[in-house]
């Protein structure tokens, strides 16, 4: 079984990549809707900073959701992460 970290309700398991989940979401005045949902492996955390996150238009926004899913487990630990009780 995986083991689970969590940070500010944040759920990561361990795992030996950074894995993240990217999510696009088209967003309006009466609600939204998922447009794409992609899933990513790396050996280096992502510098978040660097990603551009929205994205408006006249009547809607287009919304980047990025989630850390996997991490190596000390470097959860270094970050603050706890591991979570079952």
């Amino acid at each position: 079984m995986n083991q689970i970290y969590i940070k500010d309700n944040q759920e990561v398991r361990v795992s030996t990549k950074f894995v993240y989940c990217s999510s696009v979401y088209r967003l309006w005045k009466q609600g939204a809707c998922l447009i794409d949902e992609v899933y990513y492996a790396s050996n280096q955390p992502l510098d978040l900073k660097k990603i551009p996150l929205k994205l408006k238009r006249r009547n809607y926004t287009i919304q980047r959701y990025i989630q850390l899913e996997g991490a190596p487990e000390n470097y959860l630990i270094t970050q603050g992460y706890k591991l979570k009780k079952v």
